[in-house]
């Protein structure tokens, strides 16, 4: 385990570094907020080396499905209009719209929630849940250039 752990520092400074360098385009700094998201979960959870190889890739997957499943919503509900400006029917429609994208949301999240349970005990995927809405928020808080929280799992 303390290899493991070695092994991941080591990534988040490589990462980091190689962030530096060249100089900070969007593609390295979404390699090394995964890094570091994969570092802070793995302490955090306290994912063993066998856990993680194979919790890891259906992460990975269920993160592609979400991201296919925003970029599908926010192509078919693109509108250059302002909401003062759409009729009743159109609100109507992207307020289903809505609906049916967060319905969408959560019938992922149960299924990936099932398949966690087959590679981890429910209490680390308790965890997960936790470190990850952590995680988000200091992510939006970055963002939005507010003051950053930690990752030490208390509320």
């Amino acid at each position: 385990m303390k290899t493991f752990n070695y092994i991941l520092a080591i990534l988040f400074v490589f990462n980091g570094l190689i962030a530096s360098a060249q100089g900070g385009d969007e593609q390295t700094r979404q390699e090394t907020r995964k890094a570091m998201k994969i570092a802070i979960i793995t302490k955090r959870v306290g994912l063993t080396e066998e856990e993680s190889k194979k919790f890891w890739p259906i992460h990975d997957a269920m993160e592609q499905e979400m991201k296919a499943l925003r970029k599908d919503y926010k192509k078919k509900n693109k509108s250059d209009k302002k909401l003062e400006d759409l009729s009743d029917q159109e609100l109507e429609a992207l307020l289903n719209a809505s609906f049916e994208f967060k319905q969408k949301q959560l019938d992922l999240k149960r299924k990936y929630h099932t398949k966690y349970k087959e590679v981890l005990p429910i209490r680390k995927i308790a965890k997960l849940y936790h470190v990850e809405k952590r995680i988000n928020q200091e992510i939006k808080s970055r963002d939005q250039g507010k003051p950053r929280g930690d990752f030490r799992g208390r509320r």
